[in-house]
């Protein structure tokens, strides 16, 4: 669970920005599963796959299961760090 402001930015900065890829998508198991809450009290589920050696990801809503929504490239590098350093505290 992330709840400090700097890593929540990164999360909708991420989500906020990504770019619509055409055509349906088949992928195997996620990276990650995540959830989100909106300050409006929304809930949206999310896929993220990420490549933590070329820190390219892409994200798909659990609500959209077939379309994928590609990160920018900041936005992955900064959501890969991330999820790196947690994974090494």
């Amino acid at each position: 669970t992330y709840t400090d402001r700097e890593s929540l930015q990164i999360f909708e900065d991420a989500i906020r920005t990504v770019k619509k890829v055409r055509g349906s998508v088949d992928v195997g198991e996620p990276t990650y599963r995540m959830t989100v809450t909106y300050a409006n009290s929304k809930v949206a589920g999310f896929s993220l796959y990420m490549d933590f050696k070329t820190k390219d990801g892409f994200l798909i809503k659990a609500s959209n299961s077939e379309k994928m929504l590609d990160l920018r490239n900041k936005n992955s590098v900064e959501l890969a760090d991330l999820l790196s350093k947690e994974k090494e505290d």
